[in-house]
């Protein structure tokens, strides 16, 4: 049998999902780790925590919501509050309702916040189908080209907010919410924290429980990829470079969302007054940036003061961190010599 032909029949439809795989496990691991950091602000910043958390569970309830709207269960109760969230079916769920349900629970509220940014920038957004899908090979670059089509003009997009611009600060604010909220960070109401472990198993769960309905999941994909190729329309590509989209959007919220977060971590570290001062640092180098640009009639003005704003607030993160932990170490030594000293004299 000639290898080209499970390569274009069998192995080509996995290339694409493998790509979205591996965004979403990074998506995954960066939610891990600003819960992480959100731990560390927990006791001097609670309600800024658990309004994140609110969020997430705000998210997760729409998501919930959204799945049993779309199979005609229909929602009997919903309530979402900051020590947690409850979302009832009107009637009782079963089969493919239930498995629709559970698929919107555990992975909707990694893709269904993102639709909201997707939509805010659909207006501004140049969608071309890049490629070809007939082999492995051509599949995967097919996904990483528009992939990285869209992660330009995404970027390019959020390079060009204009701070000056109330309706660009609010934009940015719902980017930082989606970084947030992407998953809580805790179950107050049952005084449980949830991590990556808890997600993971919950879809291990979900594919054991519901693995049919994931083998005509999968079964549809294949079909949706015979009917592009034969069709010579590059649909398939199309459908998973959208979840892509999506998930690139997470990734991309969620590291502005640990920028903010490292923020306040540094101005714990620092302390008092000159701590609230570190929060000032992105705007002043921000004005001070736009102010030269504007006087020097530099065409970039915008995109640049954005940059450098970020690369300043990030060098001084970096740098509080390394100096606090100098300090630290410098502390340690002291001691560790004056406990030695105590001990020669004895």
């Amino acid at each position: 049998m000639d290898l080209s032909i499970i390569d274009t029949f069998l192995l080509a439809p996995f290339a694409p999902l493998l790509g979205l795989l591996l965004f979403w496990f990074t998506q995954l691991i960066l939610s891990e780790s600003l819960k992480y950091l959100m731990r560390k602000i927990w006791n001097k910043h609670r309600a800024f925590c658990r309004f994140s958390n609110f969020i997430a569970l705000l998210f997760q309830s729409i998501s919930h919501a959204l799945g049993y709207t779309l199979t005609g269960t229909g929602v009997g109760e919903f309530s979402v509050s900051v020590s947690g969230a409850k979302v009832e079916p009107k009637r009782e769920k079963k089969g493919f309702a239930l498995f629709v349900a559970d698929l919107f629970l555990v992975m909707g509220p990694f893709f269904i916040p993102p639709v909201l940014i997707f939509l805010i920038l659909l207006p501004f957004l140049s969608i071309q189908v890049q490629g070809s899908c007939g082999s492995f090979s051509s599949c995967f670059i097919s996904f990483g080209s528009m992939l990285q089509g869209f992660g330009l003009q995404f970027l390019s997009l959020l390079a060009n907010l204009d701070m000056f611009n109330p309706f660009h600060i609010i934009f940015l604010i719902i980017i930082l919410m989606v970084g947030l909220g992407i998953r809580p960070s805790f179950i107050e109401s049952e005084e449980r924290r949830v991590g990556m472990i808890e997600d993971l198993a919950k879809i291990k769960e979900m594919i054991c429980s519901h693995y049919i309905f994931i083998i005509l999941i999968l079964l549809l994909f294949f079909f949706i990829y015979y009917l592009s190729y034969f069709s010579g329309i590059n649909i398939y590509t199309l459908m998973v470079s959208f979840l892509g989209w999506l998930s690139l959007i997470s990734v991309i919220s969620l590291l502005l969302a640990h920028i903010l977060v490292l923020l306040i971590i540094s101005s714990d570290r620092v302390g008092g007054m000159r701590g609230y001062l570190l929060f000032l640092i992105p705007i002043v180098s921000y004005l001070i940036c736009r102010s030269i640009f504007h006087v020097t009639n530099y065409g970039l003005s915008i995109p640049t003061s954005n940059a450098i704003s970020i690369i300043v607030t990030l060098f001084t993160v970096i740098l509080v961190f390394k100096v606090k932990t100098n300090k630290l170490k410098i502390g340690e030594e002291m001691v560790a010599g004056k406990e030695r000293k105590d001990e020669d004299r004895e």
